[in-house]
């Protein structure tokens, strides 16, 4: 007989987090991988510079989408907070 998981309730804010954070994960992996290409022979040089360049921008943008999705989580819930003492 299978067991069920129980069901989690997750806040589009958080899914959202999580997303972005897994594509960080993600990109992060692609340019180690380019990063160790860089002496390799298999690939033009300039190409694997290229990909790390592309690589690294990528992650820059998932940083700035992470640290703005956790800053809007913090803010929403000093907003949230700030609403039940005023009550």
């Amino acid at each position: 007989m299978m067991q069920n998981d129980p069901i989690k309730v997750l806040f589009y804010d958080e899914s959202r987090l999580e997303y972005f954070k897994k594509q960080r994960s993600i990109a992060e992996g692609k340019l180690s991988f380019w990063k160790s290409r860089l002496d390799s022979s298999h690939y033009p040089v300039h190409y694997a510079e290229e990909k790390c360049a592309e690589y690294g921008s990528i992650i820059s943008y998932y940083n700035d989408v992470i640290r703005t999705l956790e800053n809007k989580a913090v803010l929403d819930d000093l907003s949230s907070r700030l609403e039940d003492d005023g009550k």
